[in-house]
């Protein structure tokens, strides 16, 4: 049986400050909350947690076809918080923004709040999925040979052709060899979710593991949620069974899910501790609460080696051919970084000032241009190209159909793909390798800020 105390009327309407167990402060009126047991507390906190594990374990199966359950996040890397997007390039971004708990990663407004989360966060890990929006930018695609048309740039004067061919050749140099500076997490075994630290970007992401690598010992092939997948040091892996052996302390070190980018986890150092978690400061000033399930120790040495190896990818970037958007049209342009501008930002050339700051959720790599076989049979949304110069660019959905025709007196099948652009317009092309793929929440970003930019010029 239940008992209800009325409430004074003295204190019915006086506003009190409540510590939620996630960490968050609400202020409320005496007349909106009860008062309830610590043991009653701890059951229905217990209770909240398995229910997200829940969840999640059933998005993990409904988001991905066997055997990956798991997505990484940038683009699909553009999952992060009601983060707007993901992190660095259209691969981060591809990672952020598929990601779920493999894919532990999480829109809608058409102004990301930072360039990694342009996500809503119900479906986010960081607090256990409760971002829908995202940081969701990272590989979106494999570095798979392509043949390329020659495209002139009316931003540059080179060709897209030899900014591929170029671009291909640098990628393949990114993996360095470091010394081992965390504890080895022992055999993994095949289907394994793993939080890895890829190289294309320094960040953490959710994979799987595919096996271990070829004639390593120390090494594991990890496949991320946009079908890439990458060889990885197992000091570069974690992994939730370490998080039980955990003893976090104010001034200790931690890999966490990152305020402002989907899905996507960073270096960071602890200041405090609470009851359900600790507030962390990132590498890049930010600052936040997180529950102990969103943070993962690590040493010192660990800590300055992950951020150093972040900035130097962040270098990487400039100089680099991309398709970013440029915030003063609708249109997404080919350009050349200029440079980094630190926390994931790069300077590149807009057409009404001379440079713009963008975030890296917004720029798509050259080199990662296509999409990948892995995606291909699934995909629906794209970033396509609106001329055969392949200078401007505009989300897309894609909607494939089988052509036929007869030659010789034989029927031979092709596949066509329709892209519905955005602006309403239709384009249909023999393959995907001008495009890039986008996730779902990217794409209704991408279209919520077209529209929103095509209404301001009517204005």
């Amino acid at each position: 049986m239940v008992a209800v105390l009325p409430i004074s009327l003295s204190i019915e309407h006086r506003f009190y400050t409540i510590l939620l167990f996630n960490g968050n402060r609400v202020t409320k009126t005496r007349r909106n909350f009860v008062v309830i047991g610590r043991d009653h507390y701890d059951r229905i906190v217990s209770y909240i947690n398995n229910q997200r594990k829940i969840r999640y374990k059933e998005m993990l199966l409904d988001s991905v076809n066997p055997p990956l359950a798991c997505e990484r996040g940038k683009q699909a890397r553009f999952r992060r918080r009601p983060r707007p997007f993901s992190s660095m390039s259209s691969i981060s971004s591809s990672r952020r923004s598929d990601s779920s708990k493999t894919s532990s990663r999480k829109s809608a407004s058409y102004v990301a709040t930072s360039s990694r989360s342009l996500v809503s966060r119900e479906t986010q890990k960081r607090n256990f999925l409760d971002v829908l929006g995202k940081r969701t930018p990272s590989i979106s695609s494999s570095s798979t040979s392509r043949t390329s048309t020659k495209v002139t740039s009316s931003s540059t004067s080179r060709t897209l052709t030899k900014v591929t061919s170029s671009s291909q050749a640098s990628s393949l140099s990114e993996n360095t060899v470091t010394p081992k500076i965390y504890t080895k997490i022992g055999n993994l075994s095949r289907g394994t979710d793993v939080l890895a630290r890829w190289p294309d970007d320094g960040w953490y992401y959710w994979g799987r593991v595919d096996g271990r690598a070829a004639g390593t010992g120390d090494c594991y092939m990890v496949r991320d949620s946009t079908g890439f997948v990458a060889s990885i040091a197992d000091e570069d892996l974690l992994t939730e069974e370490q998080q039980k052996f955990q003893a976090i302390q104010p001034k200790d070190y931690v890999i966490a899910l990152h305020p402002r980018y989907v899905y996507s986890y960073a270096p960071a150092m602890v200041k405090s501790t609470y009851t359900h978690g600790a507030h962390v400061r990132f590498y890049d000033e930010e600052a936040c609460q997180r529950p102990w399930s969103e943070l993962f120790q690590i040493t010192k040495d660990k800590f300055n080696q992950c951020v150093e190896h972040i900035k130097q990818c962040e270098k990487k970037m400039t100089a680099l051919h991309a398709i970013a958007l440029d915030q003063s049209s609708e249109y997404y342009k080919l350009v050349q970084i200029e440079l980094e501008a630190g926390k994931q930002h790069y300077f590149v050339p807009s057409y009404q000032s001379s440079y713009i700051k963008q975030k890296a959720i917004h720029i798509f790599p050259v080199k990662h241009m296509g999409v990948s076989s892995h995606h291909i049979p699934t995909c629906r949304y794209v970033l396509g190209p609106k001329d055969e110069q392949c200078t401007r660019y505009l989300a897309a959905e894609v909607h494939k159909h089988i052509s036929q025709r007869t030659e010789d007196n034989q029927e031979t099948n092709t596949s066509l793909y329709s892209l519905t652009f955005c602006d309403g317009t239709v384009r249909t092309l023999g393959s995907l390798d001008k495009c890039f793929y986008l996730s779902e929440d990217y794409y209704r970003y991408a279209n919520s800020f077209y529209h929103h930019q095509t209404s301001q010029d009517r204005e």
